[in-house]
């Protein structure tokens, strides 16, 4: 989570849509102990925009 890049309250709104789980595995970040990153679901490079219904 430490692009910079995606606003902290974006990040944690993203988080919490989730669920705190992993998007392909879903595995509990919290049990895990390892921090999610939040990729775009269409890449930046493509025109992708940081919105929350995009990450």
């Amino acid at each position: 989570m430490s692009r910079p890049y995606i606003p902290v309250e974006l990040q944690e709104q993203v988080l919490a849509d989730a669920g705190h789980l992993c998007g392909y595995c879903h595995s509990d970040e919290r049990l895990s102990g390892i921090p999610l990153s939040i990729e775009h679901i269409v890449p930046r490079v493509a025109d992708g925009p940081t919105a929350r219904e995009n990450l």
